[in-house]
């Protein structure tokens, strides 16, 4: 879980998909017996395997496998953005911004420019915004 060190730093969060990712994860008491548990009842249930073969599979760690193998897929196919959690405290002291907006008939332009206090860079830390059609997302 993110805390507030990973915020402060920026940290990026994504999927652990990978065997070795989670392999912390697996080994955790409560998650290895939620796995036997879900794999315990659908093997009965579904494959109709016998009380001696999941006895079996259970010490040769196939319901781990079985997670695994769609963590894997899950990772493979949805390709999942990194996410980094910001923030939320405002930065001491604020830094002003002027926005300068170019409203034209074909085309629009903005521009925000930092004023940091005792910094004399003029216009060197300006940037030029991404605008979009909002009717065409």
């Amino acid at each position: 879980a993110p805390n507030e060190e990973d915020v402060r730093s920026g940290v990026a969060f994504a999927l652990a998909y990978l065997g070795y990712e989670v392999e912390n994860f697996l080994e955790t008491p409560w998650i290895d017996g939620w796995l036997k548990e879900v794999f315990s009842e659908r093997a009965l249930a579904v494959t109709k395997m016998y009380h001696d073969e999941l006895e079996d599979a259970l010490k040769e760690f196939q319901h781990q496998a079985h997670y695994l193998n769609l963590l894997n897929i899950l990772g493979e196919k949805l390709r999942l953005p990194e996410i980094k959690i910001n923030e939320t405290k405002p930065q001491e002291p604020a830094i002003e911004v002027d926005l300068i907006l170019d409203v034209g008939n074909s085309r629009t332009c903005g521009i925000l420019i930092e004023d940091h206090i005792n910094d004399n860079k003029g216009l060197t830390q300006l940037y030029e915004m991404t605008l979009r059609d909002l009717s065409h997302p």
